[in-house]
């Protein structure tokens, strides 16, 4: 299995953008994909349960309104929550995806008060963490992002996207004093290194690895 640290799948991407990758594509790619994968592994018997979908600010929010968007239309019951950029402007595929949920009747609401979430978390059959992704670590300070993530880790069921936010995927280290323990880590594109260790374990649960790229880079060639 091929593992790579944050830098060398930064790069990747970089190259495959330069090359003529489509960002979007590949998001809607990786959403699609994780979106699959809850549903042929959670949802199959129980459509009627509940998915709360936690979103960042930033690319991995983003995956995560692809990822919402797409239960909706196998008629899973689809709440998703985000946490708003500290200047109150997403990035520009963020803020696409928002518009798409928007015209699609998904249910996005920002967060400001974590109080307000266990009352979602209650009704939560899986809980997906799309909240931050690689390099996350240089940004997250705690606050409002911890308060959210102890809501996620009282689901039932969680999911992380790419990797438990808290969890630093080059080393393992932790960078919020409780990151999310998900049952089930989706990490896009290859492994990152940190999630490999044996110290991210009790954080990752079972961890699959997506090909994010196969068919979105045929576009690039």
């Amino acid at each position: 299995m091929k593992t790579v640290s944050i830098k060398e799948m930064l790069a990747y991407e970089a190259n495959l953008f330069k090359n003529g990758l489509n960002a979007d594509l590949l998001m809607e790619n990786a959403g699609r994909l994780c979106a699959q994968e809850i549903l042929n592994n959670y949802f199959r018997p129980f459509r009627e349960y509940q998915a709360t979908v936690f979103c960042g600010p930033g690319n991995n929010g983003g995956d995560g309104l692809v990822l919402a968007r797409c239960l909706a239309e196998h008629k899973v019951p689809v709440v998703c929550y985000i946490i708003p950029q500290a200047n109150g402007e997403y990035k520009e595929l963020v803020l696409r995806n928002l518009k798409r949920a928007f015209v699609c009747h998904v249910s996005v609401k920002e967060i400001d008060n974590p109080a307000a979430l266990k009352k979602a978390a209650a009704k939560t059959y899986v809980a997906i963490d799309a909240l931050l992704g690689i390099g996350a670590s240089a940004r997250a300070d705690g606050g409002l992002m911890q308060e959210v993530v102890d809501v996620i880790n009282t689901c039932r069921n969680i999911v992380s996207i790419d990797g438990p936010t808290g969890l630093d995927m080059d080393d393992a280290r932790l960078y919020l004093p409780r990151p999310v323990r998900a049952h089930t880590t989706y990490t896009l594109g290859f492994a990152k290194k940190g999630l490999m260790l044996k110290e991210a374990a009790p954080y990752t649960g079972r961890l699959t690895v997506l090909d994010i790229f196969g068919e979105v880079c045929r576009h690039c060639r």
